[in-house]
């Protein structure tokens, strides 16, 4: 692991990063969406001896922007957090050795991607197992082209791996065991880089509660109620519904031994002049004295119930 941190070092000491003139730039034309200007940035030989100017303490990162953790080596940052907003994929897990737990204690995959036409290949069925198989596809080609980057820095097979194992220091996760699965306390019991938090997707500095949405955190804590959040996602807004349907969702939620706050897009305040109460969903997942809510099935909803 010498190398590993010989490349950091280097990059810190002098910053004597050249891009080597002959890059494979095949493995950028098999790389698409966003990830591919990230790719494009640590090939800008220029830009990188810009960045080299500056001092960095810590660095932080997140996951979904994997091809950054090299260029943070590159410029000179020795100290790197990475952040996950979403419970992490099976990949880090298997690169830290806790993947038979996570299979065994029955922890569903996250974000496995799609089958591609061609079908899957791989020996084992298992949804983890698979959706590793499918990313190390994708890190084959981050590990082809850094290699190319920084030949001259000691960068050695499986870099990407070697990154998450020994140069990020730690990798605060958006989740909560109360709202995701105790099993995984007992999981990451001996091990110090996976750090749970919650809160990354909530803004600081958000409006306070007015009077109204107040009394319901009090009166669910002081009643031992719990709260729930039912969100409509991006998918549906106020324009698509009928007050006659405003009306019966709003019954539905009365027929329960539940405290509800519903969250939707209120174009033109519509649901407001029907039921005339409301306030921004970031005020109320701040609030100190919540309860515990849950449900939407989109990606940017699923952010929303960690706090």
């Amino acid at each position: 692991m010498s190398n590993i941190d010989h490349f950091s070092n280097n990059a810190a000491a002098d910053c004597s990063y050249m891009s080597p003139p002959d890059l494979n730039l095949e493995i950028l034309d098999s790389i698409h969406g966003e990830l591919k200007k990230y790719f494009e940035i640590a090939k800008d030989y220029h830009l990188i001896q810009a960045l080299c100017l500056q001092e960095y303490q810590v660095c932080i990162n997140e996951l979904r922007y994997y091809p950054l953790y090299p260029i943070l080596q590159l410029i000179g940052c020795k100290h790197i957090v990475a952040t996950s907003n979403m419970p992490l994929e099976s990949i880090y897990y298997d690169y830290l050795g806790l993947l038979p737990n996570i299979i065994h204690n029955g922890i569903p995959v996250v974000l496995r991607r799609k089958p591609n036409k061609h079908g899957e290949t791989s020996s084992s069925n298992n949804p983890h197992e698979l959706a590793v198989s499918q990313r190390k596809k994708e890190i084959k080609k981050f590990d082809i082209f850094f290699k190319q980057i920084g030949e001259n820095m000691g960068i050695e097979e499986n870099y990407f791996k070697n990154i998450i194992k020994y140069v990020i220091r730690f990798i605060f996760v958006n989740t909560q065991f109360l709202i995701d699965f105790e099993a995984m306390s007992d999981i990451l019991i001996d091990q110090e880089k996976i750090i749970n938090i919650g809160g990354i997707a909530i803004q600081q500095n958000n409006q306070a509660l007015n009077g109204q949405e107040a009394n319901i955190f009090n009166f669910a804590s002081q009643n031992d109620k719990q709260i729930i959040l039912v969100s409509f996602g991006t998918m549906i807004n106020s324009q698509h519904l009928t007050d006659i349907q405003i009306y019966n969702l709003v019954e539905n939620f009365s027929q329960f031994n539940y405290l509800f706050i519903w969250a939707i897009e209120d174009v033109n305040y519509k649901i407001f002049s029907i039921l005339y109460n409301y306030n921004r969903t970031n005020n109320i997942l701040d609030e100190d004295n919540k309860i515990f809510i849950y449900e939407r099935v989109n990606q940017k909803a699923i952010l929303g119930i960690y706090f």
